[in-house]
């Protein structure tokens, strides 16, 4: 059989299959003790049939390996059991164990043993796993050598037909599984519709783990409800569980639960839903959950305590989403990233912030910000990044980018479910009457209490309506109707659909024009302790004097975002128009005869003045004066 036709034939099973779902098998036979179900698959997960066997020979398989897995180390092989589609045109089939990966030259030397097809079991027709227990238990994994691999699987021959093997539902994960057939080359998938009966003398009995969570945040006064995952450790199958949790020391919940379904299989995995009133004063606490017992029997892991840091808040904080995007005048496939923007802002007026970073070779091209950390994240065009956390097309948001329709709302919805720590707000006005500066001024509340601070606050200033003339500013289009891309498009996307490929006197919007601080914000921007509702202050001047990008003042924004410098995060942000320059206010606060009493003054840094200084070259600027901001020319 040529390749061409073994692909076809494959991609043709596969369509056939892809929408079969394996039944949750039950055990065909009674677990002995101390012995438990092992496989990267489980039957409470669902499995697809992918790759149909072909004539001939045909063998899947496990890699084992106790690195990472160390409850396999000096594990002992009792039995065998795989799932496949059908048995119908299988003519013989053994189980087998292997040092080494078999192939056409390479035998098993642990173990193999023929099966009688009076054995094979199938979905189609039984509904049920093929089991096969060994005549003698063999060590798999000697304990000495943590990283020794050991290769266990099935072989079938087949005369044809659609018999095909199992896998776990999308098969991206790790590459644990092999299939190799007579006609085919080698392949592997994700996790193999195949498991192994084994026992381990330190495997314990009854033993669930649990796990560390990510960082958590809650506002005070609020249920907090959690799911923990929690993996069977042991070789008893977990029916039911008892756990309390604590919070800085204090237990603030305990509970008994009852399983849906019992965890049989080693590794298997479900979560624990948990809930509790925070009451705890506005700060960072460590949450732990402890699974104190299983089946009424004292848990005996020693991963039986799960850790968190949760984040009290004292109230929910008002979240705004930040949406970078990678985009070009020469980029074919950017204009859907013209239209994500557009969507979203009309979607979440008031809670999405889009900022465009144009590329190399463009003339809106801003070298401080494409060349930041973010900026060299986002090489291939378009591509966007949502509070630099999320990284998804403009567009098609985390889609798979066949797909192209419009799904990036999804994300930014979930994103703004998650609880932010600072509430912050922008003012920005022209610091001159010539609108040579941008005077910006921040208010940043957070709402919890720490003696440390890892944040700081970074401005960008964005443009609306920049165009020009020649092929630099000629927008390129992918989604003409010229390029043959435009079949099957969303509505919103006729606009370019009707366009030209190459499209002349566009006008950009989103536009970052001038940065400050975009990489870790700038230093005193937020400063230790973080008091719980007391707001912070900080000002900051961008000079655009010798701006070129700027094309119409009256079109531009400033933006201020709030960033974690450890994780590199944006936690929240702000977007303002710019206010006119305040000549009047000026005029009355300069220093003079007329100067207020109870005079505090702070320059750009925040550090405090004694008097305002005179209209000197190096004193010219923004000055906070009385709560005020002040301009010395």
């Amino acid at each position: 059989m040529t390749p061409i036709r073994t692909i076809a034939r494959r991609c043709l099973f596969i369509l056939m299959c892809i929408a079969f779902c394996a039944r949750t098998a039950t055990a065909q036979t009674t677990v002995p003790e101390g012995q438990t179900w092992w496989g990267y698959w489980h039957t409470s997960n669902t499995a697809e049939a992918v790759a149909p066997f072909n004539a001939g020979s045909n063998s899947c398989s496990l890699r084992v390996t106790a690195f990472g897995n160390r409850q396999l180390a000096g594990s002992v092989l009792h039995g065998i059991r795989f799932w496949i589609s059908d048995k119908s045109t299988v003519t013989a089939a053994r189980v087998w164990a292997s040092s080494k990966q078999p192939s056409a030259t390479v035998a098993p030397d642990i173990v193999n043993k023929e099966i009688g097809l009076d054995q094979l079991r199938d979905l189609n027709h039984d509904g049920q796993p093929t089991e096969v227990m060994l005549d003698e238990a063999v060590t798999l994994l000697a304990k000495s050598n943590p990283y020794a691999n050991a290769y266990v699987g099935f072989t079938l021959e087949v005369s044809g037909g659609t018999s095909c093997q199992m896998i776990a539902s999308g098969s991206n994960g790790p590459a644990n599984s092999n299939f190799y057939g007579s006609t085919d080359i080698a392949s592997t998938f994700g996790a193999l519709a195949l498991q192994l009966m084994i026992s381990n003398d330190d495997l314990s009995a009854f033993s669930v783990a649990t796990t560390t969570l990510p960082a958590m945040r809650a506002a005070r006064g609020k249920e907090l409800q959690k799911e923990w995952p929690i993996t069977l450790a042991g070789t008893t199958a977990v029916t039911d569980l008892d756990y309390e949790v604590k919070l800085s020391d204090q237990i603030v919940a305990q509970g008994h639960y009852v399983l849906p379904a019992p965890l049989a299989e080693l590794g298997a995995t479900t979560t624990l839903p948990i809930s509790f009133d925070l009451t705890a004063t506005p700060a960072e606490h460590e949450c732990s959950l402890t699974l104190t017992k299983v089946n009424g029997r004292p848990n005996e892991s020693a991963d039986a305590t799960g850790r968190a840091s949760l984040c009290v808040l004292s109230q929910e904080p008002m979240r705004r989403v930040v949406l970078e995007e990678a985009t070009a005048t020469w980029c074919n496939n950017c204009t859907r990233g013209i239209v994500g923007l557009r969507r979203l802002d009309a979607l979440f007026p008031d809670k999405f912030i889009g900022i465009a970073m144009h590329g190399n070779d463009d003339p809106m091209l801003l070298p401080a910000y494409r060349n930041s950390n973010i900026g060299k994240k986002m090489l291939n065009l378009p591509i966007a990044y949502l509070d630099r956390a999320v990284r998804l097309d403009p567009y098609i948001g985390s889609h798979a980018l066949s797909d192209v329709h419009f799904y990036t709302d999804e994300d930014v919805r979930k994103r703004l479910e998650d609880l932010t720590v600072a509430d912050i707000g922008l003012d920005a006005q022209w610091a001159d009457a010539e609108r040579t500066a941008v005077s910006l001024t921040t208010s940043t509340t957070f709402r919890y209490n720490s003696d440390t601070a890892h944040y700081g606050l970074a401005f960008v200033l964005i443009e609306d309506g920049l165009h020009g003339e020649g092929t630099d500013w000629t927008q390129l289009n992918g989604y003409s109707s010229t390029q043959g891309k435009s079949e099957g498009l969303d509505d919103d996307m006729q606009e370019f659909v009707d366009a030209p490929y190459r499209i002349e006197g566009f006008r950009f919007n989103h536009v970052a024009v001038d940065v400050a601080g975009i990489d870790d914000g700038l230093e005193g921007s937020v400063s230790a302790p973080l008091l719980a509702d007391v707001g912070q202050t900080f000002n900051h001047t961008i000079d655009i004097s010798t701006n070129a990008i700027i094309q119409d003042r009256d079109q531009i924004h400033a933006v201020v975002l709030l960033l974690d410098t450890e994780t590199k995060e944006i936690l929240n942000a702000a977007r303002a128009s710019i206010k006119p320059f305040d000549a009047d206010a000026v005029r009355d606060l300069r220093p003079g005869p007329n100067q207020p009493t109870g005079f505090s003054a702070y320059d750009t840094a925040g550090r405090r003045i004694s008097s305002l200084p005179t209209a000197k070259a190096a004193a010219k600027g923004l000055y906070i004066v009385n709560g005020q901001k002040v301009v010395v020319q």
